[in-house]
């Protein structure tokens, strides 16, 4: 078996090695498929010392570019942004700390959007979809507590219910 395989009646690609290549070939073959990349951009947009992070989505579907924009709930010193933020060996431990927590949050966001990016149809994203993925990583949805298929664990919960209604 090769090191890739290809499925091009699907529009997959399924990854089964590595090596040097494989990104020129992984791009190469989502220019083939027409398959849509996206980039993540994170900017200070703001005059005030201290503001959120503003999110730009970037992405290209049938030879138009697209580039919708949202605010995130990171906040951070206009200061830190501009001297701290790409700072690659600061010597400050309080500022290594502070790097790390911010780095950390908004690579958990960039996650989260380019892996719903990839799931969803690229026709249909626009600037309501990425404010939507935005709250749902702020405010993900509740899971039920499951019921339990046994009656006699059930009579407990039954108990509980009618103590509390």
């Amino acid at each position: 078996m090769n090191k890739y395989q290809f499925d091009l009646t699907w529009f997959n690609l399924v990854y089964i090695g590595f090596n040097r290549t494989s990104i020129v070939q992984y791009n190469y073959i989502c220019k083939i498929i027409q398959q849509p990349m996206a980039t993540i951009n994170f900017l200070y947009r703001s005059v005030k010392n201290k503001s959120n992070i503003h999110l730009r989505l970037l992405f290209r579907n049938n030879s138009t570019d697209f580039v919708f924009a949202t605010n995130t709930k990171l906040a951070v010193s206009k200061e830190y942004w501009s001297k701290y933020h790409r700072m690659k060996r600061p010597k400050d431990i309080n500022i290594i700390n502070l790097q790390t927590e911010i780095k950390y949050e908004l690579n958990k966001i960039e996650n989260h959007i380019l892996n719903n990016f990839n799931n969803f149809n690229p026709d249909f994203i626009d600037k309501k979809w990425l404010e939507a993925e935005m709250n749902y990583y702020y405010n993900p949805p509740q899971q039920a507590e499951a019921l339990t298929n046994e009656l006699l664990k059930y009579i407990d919960v039954y108990i509980d219910y009618k103590k509390h209604n």
